[in-house]
């Protein structure tokens, strides 16, 4: 066991394996939907969720004494560290309300971290990721055209690695600025990309505070779908989109379109396509977890656009003339429709959630999505 895992680029593999074997002869199954994730329904009617990140192990389970006894069982094949009640993982902060039945996840001491490692603990605060309405595509003329040294770019590429790390994990804020940073790391521009990658860092430095709470009493799966037609120079579309389950967003994208889109209804149905792949996985996930009862998933799931024109594309295939030249896999959300896996309707673009994912805003609009998004 040791071999492998420090002496090889196997070394995860060989892990993953052994921690597979351990947790089935313990009676649990793997997940289809995530294979780092573990489940075991007892006859009596407690239960185990454990989620692994290599050997950090999150558990949940119907009470203490259920998890004290795994603990044991798990103990006598393993050498174990025993945390006790959650509150810090992977460098983000747990707080849990038992009461209103919330989990609270912050990154306020890694955030502190990335101020200090790049020399921003004493800069001014601003108040949005990004200006409104900012386009960072080379050849216009706020973008600077001189590029980064080496050094330079290897900072500038740690900067980005290190916010990505907080978008994904407790800030959907960020996730756009962070998106639309990210296409520029082989020729950054130093006075236009690098500061306003720098600008990011000093909006966390203003909000390191704020955490993404979850849960509550509404346990229904929803989502909100959006794009942004045509924005940049480059004419690519923004896609994005974030699921809830209760009072926050558990799951959340901002993604470059890969083809031209001719309208913004396409470009609404492209994005559409992508959102209704990630529901499909979380109503997946649901359906194997559902036995304990604390999660019932609701199919077909709700999912809100603002575009009426892509809403009837995805219902009615008769628009085929508008639609003949988009690949066949974007048609992928007529099938889900069909299969009842999700329904669509409509929200005016004031109360689009999504739009947060597709373009930078005006500190009004970007606070008031981002408090929807579940960021206290």
């Amino acid at each position: 066991m040791w071999r492998p895992l420090y002496s090889s680029r196997q070394g995860a593999y060989h892990f993953y394996r052994f921690l597979f074997e351990t947790l089935t002869a313990l009676g649990f199954t793997v997940s289809n939907a995530d294979e780092a994730l573990f489940y075991r329904f007892n006859s009596d009617g407690t239960y185990l969720i454990l989620g692994a990140a290599t050997d950090d192990f999150t558990i949940v389970a119907d009470s203490d004494p259920t998890a004290d006894q795994f603990l044991n069982e798990f103990e006598k094949r393993v050498e174990l560290v025993r945390l006790g009640q959650i509150t810090w993982l992977l460098g983000t902060t747990v707080t849990r309300n038992l009461t209103d039945r919330t989990i609270s996840l912050g990154q306020e001491a890694y955030i502190d971290q990335i101020c200090t490692r790049f020399g921003l603990q004493d800069a001014r605060s601003v108040s949005t990721p990004l200006p409104p309405g900012i386009d960072l595509s080379p050849g216009l003329e706020h973008v600077l055209p001189k590029i980064l040294s080496a050094s330079e770019k290897k900072t500038y590429r740690e900067v980005i690695g290190s916010l990505m790390y907080l978008s994904v994990m407790t800030r959907p804020d960020i996730t756009y600025a962070v998106s639309t940073l990210s296409q520029h790391l082989e020729n950054p521009s130093v006075s236009t990309h690098l500061e306003f990658a720098r600008c990011v860092i000093r909006y966390l430095k203003a909000t390191k505070s704020l955490r993404l709470v979850l849960g509550g009493d509404n346990s229904s799966l929803c989502g909100y779908s959006d794009a942004d037609w045509a924005s940049n120079l480059d004419r690519h579309s923004i896609s994005g989109f974030a699921f809830f389950l209760g009072n926050g967003a558990v799951s959340w994208s901002s993604k470059k379109q890969p083809i031209v889109t001719l309208s913004s209804t396409e470009s609404e149905y492209v994005a559409l396509t992508h959102a209704a792949k990630d529901v499909i996985w979380i109503q997946k996930l649901l359906l194997e977890i559902s036995p304990i009862g604390l999660i019932h998933p609701i199919s077909p799931s709700t999912v809100f656009c603002d575009n009426q024109g892509a809403i009837r594309l995805s219902k009615d295939s008769t628009f085929h003339a508008r639609t003949k030249h988009i690949d066949v896999h974007f048609h992928f959300i007529r099938q889900t429709i069909s299969q009842d896996r999700i329904q669509l309707e409509y929200v005016p673009t004031f109360d689009m959630i999504g739009d947060i994912f597709t373009k930078s805003l005006s500190f009004h609009k970007f606070s008031h999505f981002r408090g929807l998004l579940g960021l206290r």
